[in-house]
């Protein structure tokens, strides 16, 4: 700031740093996330300041949109899984290029949003490492009935075909129907009670 030709001094204006930012990224290396970079249009020196705040070892700086988009695509090209997370109109190409695109709601543009496949509402970064233990529960619940429904029809089966069931055939064969859907509902209904 300048006054009759003398410095008096300057305003920085800046976005400040997410408070559970920090957790969130020491989370998501617990969580065996392999590798966590930022991707930002801001210039080096902030980019490098908030890097070092939240913990990222790697950073790409000054970027536009088109320039994300190819770290993205050359991830893919590597065979690596990629997760974009953003919220401005210059997140969008990254989100839809990337494997699962993340906006956040609140403060996310409309054209980020609908690029995104999961929205996160409160935009609280933490919903990131529930979403991936939420996920790693769906695949075993799944996995689970799948297998435990398959076995049952087998198992009456094979009891009918050697005769072994007789005159309770028909009531076994509407367990291993009816009874084990309802036992496999009842199983994905726990997903539910995690999530609480």
């Amino acid at each position: 700031m300048l006054y009759d030709n003398k410095y008096y001094g300057q305003i920085i204006i800046s976005d400040s740093i997410k408070e559970n930012s920090k957790i969130a990224i020491s989370q998501f290396k617990k969580n065996h996330f392999k590798k966590i970079c930022m991707l930002t249009g801001d210039n080096q020196k902030t980019a490098q300041y908030v890097a070092e705040q939240v913990n990222i070892e790697k950073f790409y700086a000054s970027l536009l949109p088109i320039e994300k988009s190819k770290i993205i695509e050359q991830a893919k090209n590597n065979k690596e899984t990629t997760i974009f997370v953003g919220d401005g109109v210059n997140d969008a190409p990254s989100m839809i290029l990337s494997n699962i695109g993340i906006s956040m709601g609140q403060i996310g543009s409309e054209s980020a949003i609908e690029a995104s496949d999961i929205v996160i509402l409160d935009d609280d970064l933490n919903k990131i490492n529930f979403l991936k233990q939420l996920s790693r529960i769906n695949k075993f619940v799944v996995y689970w009935n799948i297998i435990f429904s398959i076995s049952i029809k087998v198992i009456a089966l094979v009891l009918n075909i050697f005769g072994i069931l007789k005159e309770y055939a028909i009531a076994v064969a509407i367990f291993a129907d009816v009874g084990v859907t309802i036992l496999c509902c009842i199983n994905s209904l726990l997903i539910y009670l995690k999530r609480k």
